[in-house]
């Protein structure tokens, strides 16, 4: 912000960075107020997820997500925001503004992250809510289906030579 007496630097951090649609976003904001007035005032904070995709594509159609919130500051204030993202976002790059506005005056700082193409894991972890219970179940149960195969397959062809040997 301009105004000596409230100026405001903000520290951005998203978590995790890369991530598959549907997933969750953790915003993690660090606000200071270096300005030579320490009361306590009231601001407003506010994110916006945007697509890094087609700059020439105005602001309002590249926008994903938007949320405020007024909140007082001090000194200092450290605040995270829980995103959800959408099912059927796109794979690609997205950043997310955080901006701080008092009385007109704004001050803003982002960081990015980078949405993934669903794989079979990430889509399996997702129909099971991340439980690593069920995951080693059904781990378990593939490997079983597996040595039942190789097993299988093993007396099948074993039985076949064996008679062909004795005749």
């Amino acid at each position: 912000l301009v105004s000596a007496q409230y100026l405001f630097s903000l520290d951005v951090k998203v978590t995790p960075k890369i991530i598959s649609s549907g997933e969750d976003i953790i915003v993690s904001t660090n606000i200071k107020n270096l300005g030579i007035i320490s009361d306590r005032v009231d601001i407003v904070v506010s994110y916006e997820i945007i697509s890094e995709e087609g700059e020439l594509i105005n602001k309002s159609e590249r926008m994903v997500d938007i949320r405020s919130s007024t909140m007082a500051i001090q000194t200092s204030l450290s605040t995270s925001e829980i995103f959800k993202l959408a099912e059927d976002m796109k794979p690609g790059n997205y950043k997310i503004i955080v901006k701080v506005d008092y009385q007109g005056d704004e001050a803003s700082a982002s960081d990015s992250f980078y949405v993934a193409k669903d794989t079979f894991l990430s889509k399996l972890n997702k129909l099971v809510n991340n439980n690593q219970i069920i995951l080693v179940i059904i781990a378990l149960l593939i490997l079983i289906i597996s040595i039942w195969r190789v097993i299988h397959h093993y007396l099948t062809h074993y039985k076949k030579s064996h008679k062909s040997v004795k005749k």
